[in-house]
């Protein structure tokens, strides 16, 4: 079976953007530069806990928003969707931030708001219940060099398997300040059942991804290079 890569979206430190209309996608350590809030959520409306997600579950929520209306994504299409993010670092930023809260007054200080998310599928909770995802939906790790390879994997052969029709595939981190990891939040959305080859194009054959013109995948990066740009935002613009 033939899987198309149907929409992605990003978010880094160089700024966001999505798949069809992005410059090679650039990573750089720093402060990731987030869509207006009226871009993610002009189709949904804005979640009541947005102002509350930490750095973490926003980031992931910007990159799978710009993903999805890539896509054209529509939940009341009927077909089942899933969503897999992979993460290397998962929540570490706000586990250290709620351990703070936990030092004085034998925790009677330590906050719930923190608490929540503490635990990196709280960010499948809530693109699940903002975007109606009802498939299968967990987080992985990340390999090295291979950065969001295992979510492919596994969401290729859930679609192969008939669990789910679409798969929203993610590489969420935000590392510690102390590291020189870039903060990064990649997104592609994939579906099932297309016949035609090219660049976009997912096929599977004995555990090992390429696309439609035989090049072997990776990571997720390679989904999004070689394309041009007409709307990629850099955060060193005026």
């Amino acid at each position: 079976m033939n899987i198309r890569v149907s929409g992605g979206g990003f978010v880094t430190a160089n700024g966001f953007g999505k798949l069809n209309d992005t410059l090679p996608l650039p990573l750089k350590k720093g402060t990731v530069e987030m869509p207006a809030v009226e871009q993610l959520f002009a189709k949904t409306g804005m979640p009541a806990r947005f102002g509350r997600f930490d750095s973490f579950t926003k980031m992931g929520f910007a990159g799978a928003a710009l993903a999805l209306d890539d896509a054209g994504y529509r939940a009341d299409k009927g077909s089942i969707c899933g969503m897999i993010v992979a993460s290397f670092y998962d929540t570490v930023n706000t586990d250290k931030a709620y351990y703070e809260t936990t030092l004085e007054q034998d925790g009677f200080l330590s906050s719930p708001n923190l608490f929540s998310y503490t635990l990196p599928v709280i960010i499948l909770g809530e693109c699940c219940i903002v975007f109606s995802i009802t498939g299968p939906a967990f987080c992985v790790g990340n390999e090295r060099g291979r950065e969001g390879l295992t979510a492919l994997k596994n969401a290729v052969r859930l679609i192969e398997s008939g669990k789910a029709a679409q798969m929203l595939v993610g590489w969420v981190d935000d590392p510690p300040q102390e590291t020189d990891d870039p903060p990064v939040s990649i997104f592609v959305f994939l579906e099932g059942n297309v016949g035609d080859t090219d660049s976009k194009i997912i096929m599977h054959d004995w555990g090992c991804l390429s696309n439609g013109l035989n090049t072997e995948i990776t990571s997720i990066m390679d989904l999004f290079k070689g394309e041009t740009s007409r709307s990629f935002r850099r955060s060193q613009q005026s």
